[in-house]
């Protein structure tokens, strides 16, 4: 299993740390947080980290000076995050090279996205059938989810896809099972994760789906998540199996 996800999260507002924290819950990682730039340093001491989210306005200095330190490296990704970014705040941030910027205030969808988008980079690896599935022709869906999530970069999004396809075979596994329990809670969370991935992927209608399960279960309709479960998890397979085509 890949190690998970490492973010670090800088930001002196507790009630967006808050917000951040549980806004990312259900996405495999591990996140750290801290409420300054003296912080931040002594936890990027300490360890590897995947992702840094940076608040640019920080009572001991400018986030920006510690993402300039940081500077390009593989696998990292450097995130601004502010309320509002001015010309010469966006100039200096070309500068050096960040392209990710988070909106303040943020919303969940792009806090998983952007989430989604450091897991490929952290991966920092290409399928091994990179050139048949970059030669795979995608639907106008797809296409729009692409421009959307992934800045146009089609061998991202190809990336992120066979990730999510091997992903599937675990969750179909574990809906199998939470469906058969009738466990509510657990089918909210899988169908929640589902929306997101399938939404990033450019499959709206099994997205709809997912999120028609997640209202269920957390109408505590167990019986009827169940039975979305069955639809959705067809879908999943599908996918799977057309993704094995394109990998032949």
């Amino acid at each position: 299993m890949p190690e998970a996800l490492r973010v670090l999260l800088i930001e002196d507002d507790a009630s967006i740390r808050r917000f951040v924290a549980m806004a990312l819950e259900d996405e495999s990682l591990q996140l750290a947080m801290a409420a300054s730039l003296g912080e931040a340093r002594a936890l990027l001491g300490s360890g590897e980290i995947d992702v840094v989210i940076a608040d640019l306005m920080l009572g001991d200095g400018n986030g920006l000076d510690l993402l300039a330190e940081l500077g390009p490296r593989a696998g990292l990704t450097r995130i601004a995050f502010s309320a509002g970014i001015d010309r010469t705040t966006r100039a200096r941030l070309d500068a050096i090279g960040v392209t990710e910027v988070l909106s303040k205030p943020v919303s969940l969808a792009a806090l998983q996205e952007t989430v989604a988008r450091a897991r490929v980079a952290a991966s920092g690896a290409i399928p091994s059938t990179r050139a048949a599935v970059l030669a795979r022709p995608g639907t106008a869906l797809e296409t729009a989810a692409v421009e959307r999530y992934f800045g146009g970069e089609r061998t991202l999004y190809e990336i992120y896809r066979q990730q999510c396809l091997a992903q599937f075979a675990e969750d179909l596994r574990q809906g199998n099972e939470v469906a058969a329990g009738s466990d509510a809670p657990a089918m909210r969370r899988l169908a929640h994760s589902l929306k997101s991935v399938l939404t990033m992927l450019g499959h709206e209608p099994a997205a709809a789906r997912a999120r028609m399960m997640e209202e269920a279960a957390a109408d505590a309709d167990a019986a009827r998540a169940a039975a979305l479960w069955q639809d959705l998890a067809a879908t999943l397979q599908a996918l799977r199996a057309a993704g094995d085509d394109d990998a032949r």
